[in-house]
């Protein structure tokens, strides 16, 4: 039935969550043995969307993607918990850590040296720390576009232009060429 359907998925999501909770206090628990890093256990929430596997917000919060979660809880106690927590513990024990671009302007670092020590302590050894591979295709929204046909008033060529461009052609903002044969260009319309 309707009810017991629900009632498994809460039983579910409730151990989901709890898995969860216990492996970020484990990691928590090892930084602060281990680094000595005086992280307090961090407030856990579950609204991160699309791909994004986790995301840590100074060294307070942790936030997670249950749509991903659900389908890759062995990525996620091995790699991303570890991983979110290891921002944390960077942000509380050594702040936020910078590089120089070329110009002389700061950028933030979020996977340098000492995320990266941080991670080894953990004992997760990887060459690519950004990025995960586990598929977003369930949980990754796609952009949806309008098309509008046009054709080029020069050699009648005919094809699609977006949404936005289309607006820009309608309301006299924005004129846009086709390079027809030659090398010459024409203006394009849309056609109605």
């Amino acid at each position: 039935t309707v009810n017991e359907q629900r009632e498994n998925i809460m039983t579910t999501t409730h151990s989901i969550k709890a898995a969860i909770e216990a492996s970020v206090h484990h990691y928590v628990d090892m930084a602060n043995e281990k680094l000595d890093a005086g992280l307090d256990y961090p407030e856990i929430t579950y609204k991160v969307k699309g791909g994004v596997g986790g995301r840590a917000y100074g060294y307070r919060r942790v936030d997670f993607n249950m749509g991903l979660i659900v389908d890759n809880m062995s990525e996620y106690l091995n790699h991303v918990v570890p991983h979110e927590v290891a921002h944390l513990v960077v942000e509380k024990k050594y702040g936020t850590e910078y590089t120089f671009t070329r110009s002389g302007k700061p950028r933030r670092v979020s996977h340098g040296t000492k995320f990266k020590m941080v991670m080894r302590t953990f004992g997760i050894f990887r060459s690519r720390y950004a990025s995960h591979n586990m598929d977003v295709s369930k949980v990754k929204k796609t952009r949806k576009t309008s098309k509008f046909a046009c054709k080029c008033t020069g050699c009648g060529w005919e094809g699609t232009i977006g949404a936005i461009r289309a607006k820009k052609m309608i309301s006299g903002v924005a004129t846009y060429s086709h390079k027809c044969g030659h090398g010459r260009k024409a203006p394009i319309e849309i056609v109605k």
